[in-house]
């Protein structure tokens, strides 16, 4: 049963079918109904295959393994052809209401509260602004929902790699880089066009593996992985 007729998710695998889908469940199971979930799967070590009790939701996978759709923006790092899938498939939804998130969150039971708040009001984003190592301000793209109708009317891109290329360091190696990142050109035309923001914690609407896992040094990825599903089961179940 739908509960929000005009609402849609969107997420990106890559290589890790098993966080995608708690992702999804813990999205699920918070009485949001049966809401279209699009999963552009980016993965070059096979593809996500839906399984039998998936299939009776409105979930459905767009293939574009090692970026077939997306290679024409521009081969090269990951970051960039992630986020050029990301705006590939807001551009084809067709609900007024799209929620962005990545697939390393659980959603927390307020989620439920926030959609009730805002599926009938005017808001262009609903999100966190705010910094992560650099400037300038973005929007935190691992949670935000977008007013699609609106986004469209002005002409806004969710990603432009002219505008979203950062320098960054990798920790582990020292090696500088260039990292694409989605928020940034996004919030700056949002602005520059005076369209309304909901401005909100994400703390409140979700847990987020990467902030999940940052003080757990000296633990591989997927212990690290095991350890925050473990912990935050209740959101899942």
């Amino acid at each position: 049963m739908r509960f929000y007729n005009d609402i849609s998710l969107i997420t990106a695998n890559f290589n890790n079918p098993d966080l995608t889908r708690f992702m999804i469940k813990s999205f699920l199971n918070k009485g949001v109904g049966n809401i279209p979930i699009t999963i552009i799967d980016n993965s070059n070590a096979g593809a996500f295959n839906l399984m039998p009790v998936e299939r009776d939701c409105e979930i459905s996978v767009v293939n574009n393994n090692n970026y077939k759709l997306t290679k024409n923006w521009g081969v090269g790092e990951l970051s960039k052809n992630h986020a050029h899938s990301l705006d590939y498939a807001i551009k084809h939804a067709s609900s007024k209401w799209v929620i962005i998130c990545d697939n390393d969150i659980l959603f927390k039971p307020a989620i439920i509260d926030l959609l009730n708040e805002i599926k009938d009001s005017q808001y262009a984003v609903i999100g966190e602004i705010g910094h992560d190592s650099v400037p300038p301000s973005r929007l935190f793209p691992y949670l935000c929902i977008i007013n699609k109708s609106l986004i469209d009317k002005y002409r806004i891109n969710f990603f432009d790699p002219k505008r979203c290329m950062i320098k960054f360091t990798d920790p582990q190696t020292g090696m500088l880089s260039n990292h694409y990142d989605t928020g940034y050109s996004f919030l700056e035309d949002v602005l520059a066009n005076h369209l309304p923001i909901k401005k909100i914690n994400l703390d409140t609407y979700c847990t987020h593996f990467l902030h999940a896992s940052q003080n757990a040094k000296g633990v591989n990825k997927e212990d690290r992985i095991l350890q925050w599903i473990v912990s935050n089961k209740h959101l899942i179940v």
